[in-house]
């Protein structure tokens, strides 16, 4: 009997902390939480789930989309999340933080996918009342892509003296 009491309340504990989203108690996990919703996003009502975690000119992008802007931008996009990598963190005088990291990402269809890595910089602020960090906005510093298959920008030779010697 002690044994179902105590599966009954690790299966309530675990069905609470699974539906429940935790509150980006960190700049790093908030931006972690904010990734992952856009990526994930499947309908046009997880635009809301954006805007919790958006404040300052984030909030205004997402909330000024149409839903089809919404749509295009985020559910049909055929990107997939590969990884982030938060990488450095500093104070700002405002007491905002600006945290650079790097975002990898798959684009197109799998036999011919790019995978994209963005280095950008996220600036975030404290929202003392809901004690969360929340995106105030994004810059893209640097972004490098990788193509399995050859980019050609010139023909190929098929004379063995090549194009170069003749004249």
């Amino acid at each position: 009997m002690k044994f179902n009491k105590a599966a009954l309340v690790l299966g309530m504990f675990l069905v609470v902390s699974c539906t429940k989203a935790p509150k980006p108690e960190t700049p790093e996990a908030a931006l972690q939480q904010y990734v992952t919703a856009a990526f994930n996003a499947k309908a046009v009502e997880d635009r809301k789930k954006l805007m919790d975690l958006s404040t300052g000119d984030a909030l205004y992008f997402i909330q000024n989309m149409s839903d089809e802007q919404f749509k295009r931008h985020f559910i049909d996009s055929n990107l997939q999340f590969v990884s982030m990598k938060a990488k450095d963190l500093r104070q700002e005088t405002s007491g905002d933080v600006s945290l650079v990291y790097e975002l990898n990402f798959k684009e197109g269809k799998v036999d011919a996918q790019t995978v994209h890595t963005n280095k950008k910089i996220a600036y975030l602020t404290h929202d003392k009342e809901a004690k969360t960090w929340k995106i105030k906005a994004t810059k893209n510093l640097k972004s490098f892509v990788e193509r399995k298959e050859d980019l050609v920008i010139t023909p190929e030779t098929t004379d063995k003296e090549g194009a170069a010697d003749q004249k």
